[in-house]
């Protein structure tokens, strides 16, 4: 018997009763509902492919639903939902919807061979096994759209499956499947499992270099045969040296060491106000000063009109200043100067104040992002293989969904696969390296297991020492590692070279302050805390150098510095028993013995193994200075402390 559903119906369209029976509801009108296999297929980057070239896409488009169509056809399925770029199918068969699925991927994948990269219709497609609905001949419910949600999941020219699929196919279909982990769909209550099928090898390949010097090797012997067998006389040696020749071309042209060129043409002012022309050109000059010292980036300063260009730059840097009464709106953008194509955009809005302040706002967000941009440029994203995006999904799964403090095993597990599947990756060695570090801000100073976290960072960037000095994320890591070993000479020396490639980090300010904070040099700390608070509009570590400027401040005897420091602090982090501990202490050195008491009152009310006084005591365990007076200090304050405790 088939299932049903409710439909509910505006009230001038409800049945009206005949004498003496009660009204028809809604609820008794009805449509039918089935399980089906359902896929999901949607071409990547569409409206770029049309931008590029309508008439040649459209073409090439329906070319490859002409295939797609008469694929599922064959294969007893039945087109539901279109919309030009996307397609809803339903088989009555789970494995006759994936053979379909496999060979429409596999006839696409061929006919895109002979076409140029940019011609090329890739399709993405997510099969689910669930209810759906039928209303007019089209699919609705949650079967069709975790069938849609699974499509934006698949690499272009790839499959992915719902465990539910998996299930079903197993022992059924010759077919590799690949557990990405459980999903959070969107307007789907449950996770769902997510299964990849991986393609053939050279699918997803063929824009990569390594596979464009393949092609062309291939291409030359091809040619160096027929030579041969025409001519007798062209010997393998000249072969095998018209071979590298062809290939050492290949790696000068793609050599990362040669500096790229931009363009960074003067910031406009797209409406009237007092701040906007004077912030409009002192961004511009320190986005030059800024972005210049990187070792693989040259910038021309373009003269005069925003909208003229050399022409001599790969790239071009430009930006507006909206300034109003209450706020400002900043844009900037990177264009590649040849294709005129957007290759990133940003912007950030600051809230009226003193140009100083907004500048330095601004430039933590805009230009720290340009700078990242830059940085991506330079080492280039590699290859999308099915591998690489599979390594990505798991290092971001590591870096945002897992609490490093609790799970730590959990998260270099993860870290590992991500390598083991992209080894040449420096963002997920740089992710690993961080993680590793953080990780090891755990234990206590002298412990092992911290010397073992510490241990395998190292080895990550020993492993890429070439790429350290000018990559942000290896080259920040190499600043936190080199303070966490307790060598601040080298963590102030990894910092400036990480301000050349991240001049507007405040997570490098952060790592500054701290090493100064090591060498007792704790009014330059300060500095460098204030600056990297300046930096981070985002607040996204800020409770650290908050925590530990409250610090500094309090050794040097600035009471209600220190006050202030340790309220902002504890804004982001009010489960951290050193912030009314040491928040008690300074209250007590301005002679506020009620102020000093509540922070104490609010230590005793937090959780059991922070409300005591070891918990406070082991500030101790990790903040060791070079100057035995500021050990001597800190000693001071602890003592303090533990006597108000017990008071």
């Amino acid at each position: 018997m088939p299932s049903w559903r409710t439909l509910r119906l505006a009230p001038s369209m409800q049945i009206q009763p005949a004498a003496g029976l009660s009204p028809v509801s809604i609820s008794q009108v009805r449509i039918p509902r089935r399980l089906a296999a359902i896929i999901a297929a949607d071409v990547e980057g569409y409206s770029r492919l049309m931008g590029a070239d309508e008439e040649g896409t459209l073409r090439h488009l329906s070319d490859r639903r002409q295939e797609m169509d008469g694929l599922i056809q064959q294969y007893g399925g039945r087109i539901a939902n279109t919309a030009g770029d996307s397609v809803i199918a339903e088989f009555p068969s789970v494995v006759a919807a994936l053979e379909c699925a496999i060979d429409i991927q596999k006839s696409h994948a061929e006919a895109n061979a002979a076409l140029l990269t940019g011609q090329r219709i890739a399709f993405r497609i997510g099969i689910h096994l669930g209810d759906v609905m039928i209303k007019d001949g089209d699919l609705f419910g949650d079967g069709v759209n975790i069938a849609a949600r699974l499509e934006q999941l698949a690499e272009p020219g790839g499959i992915v499956l719902s465990s539910r699929v998996k299930e079903e196919i197993a022992g059924k279909v010759a077919v590799k499947t690949e557990n990405l982990g459980s999903y959070d769909l969107k307007n789907i209550a449950k996770p769902v499992g997510v299964w990849r099928v991986p393609m053939t090898a050279d699918v997803g390949w063929r824009g990569h270099p390594v596979a464009r010097l393949r092609r062309l090797t291939s291409r030359i012997v091809r040619h160096a045969r027929v030579f041969v067998r025409r001519r007798k006389a062209l010997t393998l040696a000249v072969i095998a040296t018209l071979a590298t020749a062809t290939v050492a071309t290949f790696v000068i042209r793609s050599n990362l060491n040669a500096p790229t060129t931009y363009e960074l043409k003067p910031f406009t002012v797209l409406t009237d106000g007092e701040t906007g022309k004077p912030l409009a050109t002192s961004l511009t000059n320190r986005l030059i000063d800024g972005l210049g010292p990187a070792p693989y980036v040259r910038i021309l300063a373009a003269p005069g009109d925003a909208n003229s260009s050399s022409g001599a730059a790969k790239y071009s840097i430009t930006g507006s200043v909206s300034a109003g009464a209450t706020s400002t709106r900043v844009e900037a953008r990177i264009v590649e100067t040849a294709t005129r194509q957007v290759v990133t955009a940003t912007s950030f809005v600051a809230q009226a104040g003193p140009l100083e302040d907004m500048q330095d706002e601004i430039l933590g967000a805009v230009g720290e992002d340009l700078s990242v941009e830059i940085n991506k440029l330079h080492y280039g994203r590699g290859a999308e293989t099915p591998d690489t995006q599979r390594a990505l999904r798991l290092a971001e799964e590591a870096r945002n969904r897992i609490d490093l403090r609790t799970e730590p095993s959990r998260a270099i597990a993860l870290f590992e696969d991500a390598q083991r599947l992209s080894p040449d990756s420096l963002d997920i060695a740089g992710w690993y390296a961080n993680a590793l570090v953080a990780i090891a801000s755990f234990p206590p100073p002298s412990s092992n297991e911290r010397k073992k976290y510490l241990e395998q960072a190292r080895a990550i960037l020993d492993a890429r020492r070439a790429e350290v000095p000018f990559h942000r994320l290896l080259i920040y890591a190499q600043c936190q590692l080199s303070n966490y070993e307790g060598n601040p000479e080298a963590a102030l020396a990894a910092c400036n070279g990480a301000l050349h490639v991240s001049p507007w980090s405040p997570r490098v300010y952060k790592e500054v302050g701290t090493a100064y904070m090591q060498l007792g040099q704790l009014d330059r700390a300060l500095t460098s805390f204030t600056q990297a608070e300046r930096f981070d509009h985002r607040h996204s570590v800020r409770y650290t150098w908050e925590l530990k400027a409250g610090i500094a401040s309090l050794l040097l005897g600035r009471y209600q510095e220190a006050i202030n420091w340790f309220k902002r602090a504890a804004a982001v982090n009010n489960n951290d028993p050193w912030i009314p501990g040491l928040s008690a202490v300074a209250y007590n050195r301005l002679r506020d013995k009620a102020a000093a008491q509540n922070e104490i009152a609010s230590l005793k009310r937090l959780p059991k193994e922070q409300s005591t006084k070891e918990a406070v005591r082991t500030v101790s365990e990790f903040y060791h200075f070079t100057s035995e007076d500021l050990n001597s200090k800190l000693n001071s304050v602890i003592h303090e402390f533990e006597e108000l405790f017990d008071s």
